[in-house]
């Protein structure tokens, strides 16, 4: 937004790379994190129309759609605010024949918006995009994509309690965003009583437009004269109280004092209510004194690392290439992959997938040299190592999946 409070508008750019910097191009990733990031929605208009091209189109759509094995857990059907029920459309969880699919396209011819859910599972372009966006943010974020029929609405107008990009692939959609009631919000709410909120965005956006809302601003949209298509990349962050929530609960299985009851006459009489009062004042204490804030932070790491699991693809092959790993391999960080490193006792702890692996400290520049950088010869690697032990070393971080060979 402006400093008037008006949504920002930016124009440019050339078509989409897998990064944050590449998705909000040409607006400054800095000015973004410090101005927009869960503040206020940025708009990005003006770019090519296929801006996203290679990203999901109408053709992945009908290949999903005609997938036997789709299930019902990753596709909705939406129209004008109201779900519609599946019961007579899936056998089982997933498509058993063609009825089943002819019936969910007549809904569609209807009106109803199709809301394919957790893309960023299954779609390689997708899934590679969601990865780098949760690197910067320490986050998990999921792509979904939604395909309405022209003159139609899906959803109502509502606020979500995660932030959102909205990619236009195909078609336009005509957006109305209202100003945020509540300031970051933590369950979903629809808003019936929108039309009392001051309109702060009406935007029909284009092919390769961008919109992103923190979460707490109320929205709705409705395509144009021609079907649309847009993804959405949800971002599901911890937050602060996410972490007060872990660091009480710990406390309250370490100390027994955390577990007593109140005085028995804290709500009858006054000297109960003061008793308590004091209590409570000495337990606030005794959590911020002795809270195990780094079990609380390291939780929240394994939380966010669990939900960016993906399936990870080439791991057999890159097994098998470990085995003739030579100086002139060329090797990159798994885009899918969020790894957290630390460095203690002279050691270079690397926690991804769910386990922690342990090298040896004088090896931390190769180690960080390779989370960093989007690809390198194993013989170029810089730091300390010879040349037998950064293939050593290679050899490992691919076997155990941090890396991939680039083919």
């Amino acid at each position: 937004m402006s400093r008037d409070g008006e949504p920002t508008l930016t124009n440019a750019g050339p078509r989409l790379g897998v990064s944050f910097d590449a998705l909000i191009d040409p607006y400054d990733a800095g000015t973004f994190l410090r101005v927009h990031w869960e503040k206020r929605p940025l708009l990005v208009t003006g770019r090519d129309a296929d801006r996203y091209e290679g990203l999901l189109s109408l053709a992945d759509v009908d290949r999903i759609l005609s997938t036997p094995a789709l299930h019902s857990s990753t596709i909705r059907l939406v129209r004008e605010g109201h779900g519609i029920k599946f019961d007579k459309l899936w056998s089982g969880g997933a498509i058993g024949d063609h009825t089943a699919v002819e019936e969910l396209l007549a809904e569609y011819r209807l009106g109803a918006t199709i809301s394919l859910t957790g893309l960023d599972r299954t779609s390689k372009p997708l899934r590679e995009l969601c990865a780098s966006l949760e690197r910067r943010f320490s986050a998990v974020f999921q792509a979904n994509a939604y395909l309405t029929p022209a003159s139609s609405q899906g959803f109502d107008t509502h606020c979500d309690t995660h932030d959102v990009f909205v990619l236009q692939i195909q078609g336009t959609k005509r957006w109305k965003v209202f100003d945020a009631p509540v300031e970051l919000p933590v369950e979903f709410r629809k808003m019936r009583n929108a039309g009392e909120l001051p309109v702060l965005l009406e935007v029909e956006l284009q092919p390769g437009d961008l919109l992103y809302l923190p979460r707490g601003y109320p929205h709705h949209a409705v395509s144009a004269e021609a079907t649309s298509l847009h993804v959405t990349l949800g971002a599901h962050t911890q937050t602060w109280a996410t972490l007060i929530r872990a660091a009480v609960e710990e406390c309250v299985h370490r100390d027994v004092r955390f577990r007593t009851s109140l005085p028995p006459e804290f709500a009858t009489t006054e000297a109960g209510r003061r008793s308590a009062v004091d209590r409570l004042t000495e337990l606030l204490h005794l959590l911020a004194n002795d809270a195990d804030v780094d079990s609380a932070v390291d939780s929240a790491t394994q939380k966010v690392q669990r939900g960016q699991r993906r399936v990870a693809t080439g791991r057999l092959l890159d097994i098998e290439s470990a085995i003739q790993l030579s100086g002139d391999t060329r090797v990159q960080r798994r885009p899918e992959v969020s790894c957290a490193m630390t460095v203690a006792d002279g050691r270079v702890h690397l926690q991804f997938h769910d386990k922690v692996i342990t090298v040896p400290g004088f090896a931390v520049d190769e180690i960080r040299h390779l989370l960093e950088a989007d690809d390198c010869r194993v013989d170029r690697l810089p730091g300390g190592l010879d040349d037998d032990g950064r293939i050593v070393l290679v050899r490992r971080l691919i076997k155990e999946g941090l890396l991939t060979v680039r083919r």
